[in-house]
């Protein structure tokens, strides 16, 4: 085989290094390629003084990590060629272009680290053993990144979207904050905490005309974020998120559901009813099936409907929950908030009994501006859950990380990324 086909077998660029000859060793019972190559290129001048008067001075052999072949460690012992210059004295070694001066790793090695890092939500330690070299090679290309990374404080996004992620646990608490661009996708920021007072700080550091060019601010239920957003982005509008509000109907129909089925005896037909028909509760009205089916062991029931109006008959109260979240259900999904606003004149909380019942229509009662936004405007938090999915898998796949900058570094590195990769596309 010639030597430039040698070169593109090992993925070396530089054509002026001459391949010498290739073996196999096996060391700690795993094979390792070593191949051995001169750099006996002269150059025409000294970089220092540019001087042509140059002379050979001796030969430097050095050992470079090459990319993996077939899975197989690849080393490379080098002999570069040592240059002294006549005029300044000035001593050197060629310079090799697969090779930055002062490192043992190709820029090859060092590119495919970097593309794990970004693309993939593989640990440092998996990707250290992948390319069979150090966790601290791995740490060095990672904070080479990290000098990449600069948050623009003149610039926030039309959509921002708010919300906590339990990533790494500080002396300011187990959950760190996520902002992002509610359009792009992008992760604008990860901070350390969601507490108030460090939020407010972080938001200060940002000009005024970034926090007044902020339209829409998408938020959950935290009392906190709707403070912050109403105090420093006065010409945003406040949007809550569709999710939370009704995972709040949710929750509520779930504790009604409970509480009145450990009311009944576990052999019961209304315990066996609550306990097997339990989605029948949460589903869309519109979605119900009117087809007929036989249930084993419930003969009384046709259909979906006649399970439901079982269910609903036995208490008022899971009643009343039943039609809230319908009434939310469909107020989002027709985009008419007139249903919303009938929701809260036909349930007055003042005159409800049940403590659950009272405390979910209250709660919608004082972010009912908010939910209003929510079901005018398409803007919403599913895009931030879906990150904040890819931030645990990437916390888990490394079992937990010690040092947050390492960890927000990954996140904004991983996140700019994908949003860079949808725009190609």
């Amino acid at each position: 085989m010639d030597n430039t086909s040698l070169l593109n077998l090992f993925s070396i660029k530089d054509k002026r290094i001459v391949i010498k000859d290739v073996s196999k060793i096996k060391e700690s019972n795993k094979s390792i390629n070593i191949i051995y190559a001169d750099l006996l290129y002269i150059p025409k001048c000294c970089y220092k003084c540019k001087s042509t008067a140059l002379k050979s001075h001796g030969i430097d052999t050095i050992k470079v990590q090459l990319s993996n072949i077939s899975n197989t460690k690849a080393i490379m012992y080098l002999n570069k060629r040592r240059c002294k210059c006549n005029s300044c004295n000035t001593v050197f070694s060629v310079n090799c272009k697969d090779v930055k001066k002062h490192s043992r790793k190709s820029k090859q090695v060092i590119t495919a680290i970097t593309h794990d890092l970004i693309t993939t939500t593989n640990s440092m330690t998996e990707i250290a053993k992948r390319y069979n070299v150090s966790i601290s090679t791995v740490k060095r290309v990672l904070e080479i990144n990290k000098k990449t990374i600069k948050v623009n404080k003149q610039i926030l996004p039309k959509v921002l979207c708010i919300d906590e992620n339990a990533g790494i646990k500080t002396y300011k608490g187990k959950y760190n904050c996520v902002i992002q661009n509610g359009e792009t996708g992008t992760i604008k920021d990860y901070i350390f905490t969601r507490r108030k007072n460090d939020l407010i700080k972080y938001f200060k550091t940002y000009t005024f005309q970034a926090r007044n060019d902020v339209q829409f601010f998408v938020t959950d239920m935290w009392d906190s974020y709707i403070d912050i957003a109403k105090k420093y982005f006065k010409n945003s509008i406040i949007v809550l998120d569709r999710f939370h509000i009704i995972a709040l109907a949710y929750r509520l129909i779930t504790d009604l559901r409970v509480n009145l089925m450990n009311s009944y005896r576990k052999d019961s037909l209304e315990y066996r009813v609550l306990k097997k028909f339990n989605k029948k509760l949460v589903k869309k009205y519109k979605n119900l099936s009117t087809e007929y089916v036989s249930y084993k062991y419930y003969p009384m029931f046709h259909n979906e409907f006649d399970i439901l109006n079982f269910m609903l008959n036995l208490d008022e109260d899971l009643k009343k929950a039943y039609y809230i979240l319908q009434d939310l259900y469909f107020s989002i999904d027709s985009k008419d908030i007139s249903y919303f606003r009938n929701l809260l004149k036909e349930n007055d909380y003042k005159n409800i009994k049940n403590e659950k019942l009272k405390r979910c229509v209250k709660t919608l009662n004082k972010y009912r501006s908010y939910i209003e936004n929510s079901i005018i405007y398409k803007y919403s938090n599913g895009k931030l859950e879906a990150a904040n999915r890819i931030i645990k898998l990437l916390k888990r796949n490394a079992c937990g990380y010690r040092n947050f900058e390492n960890f927000r570094t990954r996140i904004l590195l991983i996140f700019n990324y994908i949003a860079k990769s949808k725009q190609l596309e």
